[in-house]
């Protein structure tokens, strides 16, 4: 017997959890929109029947100190407040919102198995070297998989973020827009992407691209 599951799974990345806005009213938004877009595509009319459930997942790489290394569910669920009736789920569970913290091996959650290899490919505190290893040998990753390339496009912004307020404790400012540059490089080269279109994937602020445009122009 086979069984089919409508499901649209949505992953977003979110880098730092200082905003102006709650992360998980913009998760539940964005599934609430995944529902309501499906309107016109996955079913048309009043077949309300037809809709995919949807499971919208976030991480974030960069949160506050009282969040990393946790992660918290959102779901829809049923209350009977007079008698009781009942209702298959299915037709009601249909938005599921994951919020993940990422930490660093200071947390007391590091050796979750899933919050720890979540922190080897999104934190850059452990080597890419000793990254690689423990994936390939806790997690059964093939060393082809990861490769720098693959690593530079998981951690890019985050690392050159960390770097970047390293780099300005130190007052040094150049060393931050070198590096910066590299990284759009590399990732025009592993992605094939434009100057522009890389600079949009890593989502460079304007005073950024300003110095990666000077830094190709030099």
């Amino acid at each position: 017997m086979s069984i089919i599951i409508k499901l649209i799974v949505n992953v977003e990345g979110q880098r730092n959890a200082n905003l102006h806005y709650d992360l998980t009213r913009r998760g539940i938004y964005y599934s609430a929109r995944l529902i309501t877009s499906q309107k016109g595509t996955v079913f048309k009319n009043d077949d309300y029947n037809a809709i995919k459930k949807v499971y919208s997942i976030w991480i974030c790489t960069k949160p506050s100190p009282d969040a990393r290394g946790t992660c918290q569910r959102y779901t829809i669920g049923k209350e009977d407040f007079i008698g009781s009736y009942n209702v298959d789920s299915k037709h009601y569970d249909l938005m599921t919102v994951v919020v993940l913290w990422v930490g660093d091996s200071t947390d007391p959650n590091y050796n979750h198995k899933l919050m720890k290899m979540l922190s080897l490919f999104f934190r850059s505190e452990i080597s890419i070297e000793q990254s690689h290893h423990i994936l390939t040998t806790e997690y059964g990753f093939q060393r082809t998989f990861l490769t720098e390339e693959v690593k530079m496009k998981s951690w890019a912004r985050d690392i050159e973020n960390e770097g970047y307020e390293r780099s300005v404790k130190q007052g040094l400012e150049q060393g931050v827009k070198l590096g910066m540059c590299n990284t759009v490089k590399r990732l025009m080269v592993s992605m094939n992407k434009t100057l522009e279109d890389a600079m949009a994937l890593l989502q460079l602020s304007d005073d950024e691209k300003r110095s990666v445009r000077a830094c190709f122009a030099s």
